[in-house]
């Protein structure tokens, strides 16, 4: 390089050294700058038109063109990634393909997000360093909600640094001073606090409340021995089932027809849980008025109980026979040959039709329903059916023979009207009287009240079963149960060619990668 080229590129140099220091130290930017500026960009441009031939030689070089070569796969490959960073991070799809869909939110969830007219806010309160733990956790969780729906927004506070707004969302807590983390959903004004843990089946639940503006009322007859459903520590009461309810943003209330006679005109839903008495022929001609004037109803009805409810379900195309299922998988697994295990769901009712194959229902001394043929007027769906080699029996000693014919029984029914679902007659009576709810009768019989009780409520699919009934009778379909979802121990089972493909693609097929890239390298290395 000649001494003039040499001159130029310190010039360049000096003058970008003054720049770069001038503007840092000052903070801004000078309009003399501009002068170094030129002076940078000229020696640039004189030191290569006075050594033209030097950098031209250089860039003819073997050397210099692997180097550019390498350089340019180099910016290539940086390219490459800096764009699919951006894309991933501006187009947020993914595919769960985990078979519990661990990193996708249900189809309720999902149905719920796309149903909502404003913006969903979620705040968060945290305290303390266990409380900043809980708060990234929650975080990680929005995220699919976020990313679902541009709706929902979220937002943190430090409960001790923002000591007024926390006091204005906290002060109507009776229990505030014993947490350190507090989750509320706010939507259109309304405000509900989110219960621990917060899983997806707690925010949605949440977001389901907040989004209600109507309560539904589900009411628990009793009077007749029924099963208790405020006890929620008793194995054979109800409590778990009615505590799922009100969390699912119900009003649960009881009703006696001996202390408050006919039903009042608020019920969504009547339960009735396994009754151990007669009902009075008054009382069975009100539900049977409450069914035909629309009304929904849930009968759970053990076998060999004097409930004298099975003419009532002959009126709607129910045939209860108080038989006994005996299922021989229930003996296997432990539960008894009395437990006969529900494995075939409706594929098309909206109660069952979410359950995914190999789901199962867990009752316990179980009648088998049928359905009346002679019944014209009412539409009747299995919900729920044993497997193929269980039977029916009248009675529990009696011993089952080889002649006997096994076959699968139906454990749940819905009787709906016929011709007309729940669904559609909503649709015609919503056109007809605009702002007024329709109303359709609906029937749900089991031929078991065990499968409600605490001791039995949280085996299988029973919970969801149950739930989505009521939501279904109660015409909120959206607030199905949501069931927490758990990683499977997977198994791995490998044959031996599958052993020994991996130890060619682990182990081979690296040791000849590696010796043909040492022979390319040599090969280039001497050309």
């Amino acid at each position: 390089m000649s001494l003039l080229g040499k001159l130029c590129l310190a010039l360049s140099g000096i003058s970008l050294i003054i720049v770069m220091s001038t503007s840092w130290i000052l903070g801004g930017w000078l309009p003399v700058l501009y002068i170094f500026l030129v002076l940078f960009a000229a020696g640039i441009v004189l030191s290569l038109i006075v050594d033209y031939k030097l950098y031209v030689g250089f860039l003819l070089m073997r050397t210099t063109k692997n180097g550019m070569s390498m350089g340019v796969s180099i910016l290539v490959t940086l390219v490459f990634c800096a764009s699919l960073a951006y894309l991933s991070e501006r187009f947020k799809h993914s595919v769960d393909i985990t078979e519990e869909k661990i990193n996708s939110l249900s189809p309720q969830t999902v149905q719920l997000l796309d149903s909502l007219e404003a913006d969903m806010q979620l705040t968060v309160f945290y305290k303390g360093s266990t409380g900043v733990q809980k708060k990234d956790l929650i975080k990680q969780n929005l995220k699919l909600f976020k990313r679902n729906s541009s709706k929902v927004k979220d937002r943190y506070y430090d409960a001790y640094l923002n000591n007024k707004l926390a006091q204005e969302y906290l002060n109507e807590l009776s229990n505030k001073e014993g947490g350190d983390i507090f989750v509320f959903t706010e939507y259109k004004g309304k405000k509900v606090l989110v219960e621990a843990p917060f899983s997806e089946e707690k925010l949605t639940t949440a977001m389901i409340k907040v989004t209600r503006r109507e309560k539904k009322t589900i009411y628990f007859l009793s009077g007749h021995g029924e099963r208790d459903s405020s006890d929620s520590q008793s194995a054979d009461g109800v409590g778990a089932f009615r505590n799922a309810l009100a969390r699912s943003s119900f009003v649960v209330k009881h009703w006696s027809f001996v202390m408050d006679g006919k039903l009042p005109e608020d019920t969504s839903a009547l339960i009735i849980a396994g009754p151990q008495q007669p009902y009075m022929d008054k009382e069975i001609k009100w539900l049977e008025e409450y069914l035909e004037n629309g009304g929904k109803m849930l009968l759970a009805l053990d076998p060999d109980k004097k409930h004298n409810l099975a003419s009532l379900l002959k009126k709607f195309g129910v045939l209860y026979k108080s038989h006994y299922i005996m299922d021989r998988v229930g003996a296997i697994v432990g539960l008894g040959p009395f437990s006969p295990m529900g494995v075939y769901f409706d594929a098309q009712s909206s109660v069952t039709k979410s359950f995914r194959r190999g789901s199962i229902s867990v009752f316990h001394i179980a009648s088998d329903l049928e359905i009346d043929e002679n019944s014209n007027f009412y539409s009747v769906t299995e919900l729920v059916k044993t497997n193929v080699n269980a039977l029916s029996l009248p009675e529990m000693a009696q011993k089952p023979t080889s002649d006997m014919k096994r076959s699968s029984h139906v454990v749940g029914l819905l009787v709906e009207k016929k011709g007309k679902s729940a669904d559609s007659s909503k649709e015609k009576k919503g056109e007809e009287n605009p702002g007024k709810k329709p109303s359709s009768m609906i029937l749900a019989v089991y031929g078991d009240s065990d499968f409600l009780s605490n001791n039995f409520i949280d085996k299988g699919v029973n919970r969801d079963l149950v739930l989505n009934t009521v939501s279904y009778m109660a015409d909120e379909m959206d607030l199905v149960s949501i069931r927490p979802k758990k990683l499977k121990a997977t198994q791995l089972t490998l044959k031996s060619s599958d052993r020994m493909g991996i130890v060619l693609f682990s182990v081979l097929l690296p040791i000849v990668c590696f010796i043909c890239s040492f022979v390319i390298w040599f090969r280039r290395r001497e050309a």
